[in-house]
């Protein structure tokens, strides 16, 4: 192993160096809910501090043995920030390049995106990316580059489809569009100076190995030093000098039940801990800010402060509801199982969507509901604000494809403020404010046709669709679990299959095939049913349903929704049209619940 040393980006992006990500590694997944935001944030507060401090991005790790010696290297560790420090590029360049109409700055960043020899009349791209982005990331990195991301791409003369590596990178570019004309728009100097600090002052820790034995080794030494165990490491430390202040019998067992509840997300945890009671923070101020905020509580306030989130954290997270269940009755939420179950399951729609940015806001809610003794009316306001932050997320982040930190400032101040109430004044304002900020109902219903049963992400929103206009206007006690949380947490197969109205054997040739998988030709039934029907034609299908008795291996009882669905469509034809049309029929219902039905009376 070479000697580690420090490299600015722009110095990792230099000469005629590329990278490439190897097919064995997991695919690029950051998102701008927490990483990228993270990162921006960072790259933002260093900038603008008073000494114009240094960005650190810890270590990177590259295969530079004998047998690989090219100027193509290959990434061990490090392709999640190297492939977003390269988006981060692009959108600065195309801001300077179209924004500012400032060739020289957009060519003097392009210079660490792609490789230009004028010799050889040719340009390499920095990097060769996870095959995931593999198509779409050549386009962006290009300086023509319009900044619109295509559906379809040529090959050989052929449209191959696009559409999932634009929704992998698009959103990550947005952002970093709009964060860097966030900062711009008042002074463009600011940008100048961001790219300049992205370029000059932010370093990583580059570690070249030239014996493959070594590798995996380091890549375990350099990631138990990692930025998460950091905080929490000097915050132990700050806690256990203190330990003859401490009133705990056992304080190791004390500090093991936190960390334990907080599993491998320590520094989210502790983030989010800050979040809840006094708003944003960045990751280099975190330590910092919890140590003065223990001083000023004193230890073991502090500490009990602590153990209460974290036992809301384990809560959470947990697939076992009765963890949640225990959780709510030890604040005093009301003991009837639909109250419980409610709010259960909006919490394990957030989790099955990977949305976590609500949660502080959620724990300051329930830590009022606790201080105000809440009663069964204020524990519906808590199920409706629930439901608010359900519905938002899945208009504009799992519809609407829009990164989550749109709302990002929204939960630090929402948060704060409930934070600090005992009768939670502020959840009707909370609750109309995610209502006002969700798309518009056109922006909804063009994303909406894009979901497809093709795209194994899209499955569980499918199932969300139908599972939440499925029970619309259904009493407590009755509704049907179609989403099936418990299945879809733990990957195992739902008692509910979604099921193609048009089975693709049927598809005429030459007909478009994509329509076939569009959400306007699917519908989930129970399993049961979903076998009796197998690969009948449409009309076949409807026979069976509206009279089950006549036929064997007949179904015991057809839901009312399906029944409903029966009634709608149920005619002898099912082409393009009535699916597109059932699409927007879909689009429009489903919207209608997420705008005007949060409210859980």
């Amino acid at each position: 192993m070479k000697e580690p040393r420090k490299s600015t980006v722009g110095e990792l992006f230099s000469g005629d160096v590329e990278y490439f990500v190897p097919r064995y590694q997991r695919t690029f997944d950051w998102k701008g809910e927490s990483e990228v935001s993270d990162l921006i944030q960072d790259l933002i507060a260093a900038t603008e501090s008073k000494s114009n401090d240094n960005l650190y991005l810890g270590p990177v790790i590259f295969d530079v043995s004998e047998e690989k010696a090219s100027t193509k290297i290959e990434i061990i560790d490090g392709q999640q920030r190297i492939t977003t420090l390269l988006i981060l590029l692009m959108a600065m360049r195309d801001f300077a390049r179209i924004d500012l109409s400032d060739e020289s700055v957009a060519q003097s960043l392009q210079k660490h995106i792609s490789n230009s020899d004028a010799l050889s009349m040719g340009t390499s791209h920095r990097l060769t990316p996870s095959p995931v982005i593999g198509r779409i990331f050549p386009l962006m990195s290009d300086y023509s580059w319009d900044g619109k991301f295509p559906a379809f791409v040529l090959e050989a003369g052929k449209r191959v489809g696009i559409k999932r590596e634009v929704n992998r990178v698009k959103s990550i570019y947005q952002f970093c569009r709009s964060q860097i004309e966030d900062i711009a728009k008042a002074d463009p100097l600011r940008f100048k100076n961001l790219a300049r600090h992205l370029r000059d002052k932010t370093f990583v820790i580059k570690i070249e190995i030239e014996d493959r034995a070594e590798a995996f080794e380091v890549f375990e030494r350099t990631n138990a030093r990692g930025k998460g165990l950091e905080v929490a490491d000097l915050l132990k430390n700050y806690i256990f000098s203190k330990e003859d202040d401490i009133l705990a019998d056992d304080l190791d067992q004390l500090w093991d039940d936190i960390t334990q509840s907080f599993g491998g997300s320590q520094l989210k945890a502790l983030k989010q801990f800050w979040v809840a009671r006094a708003g944003k923070v960045n990751a280099r101020e975190l330590y910092r800010n919890l140590r003065v905020y223990a001083e000023k509580k004193g230890v073991n306030d502090f500490l009990q402060e602590l153990k209460d989130f974290a036992d809301f954290y384990q809560a959470f997270h947990s697939d076992d509801p009765d963890v949640m269940r225990s959780w709510l009755l030890s604040i005093g939420f009301p003991k009837e199982n639909m109250l419980l179950e409610e709010f259960r399951r909006s919490v394990g729609v957030l989790k099955l969507f990977n949305i976590t940015q609500p949660l502080p806001l959620i724990y300051s809610t329930c830590r009022s509901f606790r201080l105000a003794h809440g009663d069964k009316k204020e524990a519906k306001r808590v199920l409706t604000l629930l439901r608010s932050l359900e519905y938002f997320h899945f208009v504009n982040n799992k519809v609407g494809g829009r990164i989550g930190n749109e709302s990002e400032n929204a939960y630090a101040q929402f948060g704060e403020r409930i934070y600090r109430e005992e009768k939670l004044e502020s959840l009707s304002e909370v609750a109309e404010w995610f209502k006002a900020n969700m798309l518009n109902r056109e922006e909804f219903a063009a994303s909406f046709a894009s979901l497809s049963y093709e795209n194994k992400p899209d499955r569980n929103v499918i199932r969300y669709v139908f599972d939440r206009l499925a029970n619309e206007g259904v009493k407590d006690g009755q509704s049907l679990d179609l989403l099936d949380l418990k299945s879809a947490q733990h990957g195992v197969r739902s008692s509910f299959d979604i099921e193609h109205l048009a089975a693709q054997s049927l598809i005429a040739e030459g007909q478009d095939t994509e329509i076939y998988h569009s959400i306007g030709n699917l519908i989930v039934i129970p399993k049961q049913i979903n076998g009796i029907l197998s690969n009948k034609s449409f009309s076949e299908k409807m026979a069976v349903l509206s009279e089950p008795h006549k036929y064997p291996n007949n179904i015991k009882h057809v839901p009312s929704y399906l029944q409903a669905f029966v009634a709608e469509f149920g005619q002898s034809d099912w082409d393009q049209s009535d699916i597109k049309a059932r699409t927007d029929s879909l689009a429009k219902a489903s919207y209608e619940v997420a705008s005007t039905k949060a409210r859980y009376a």
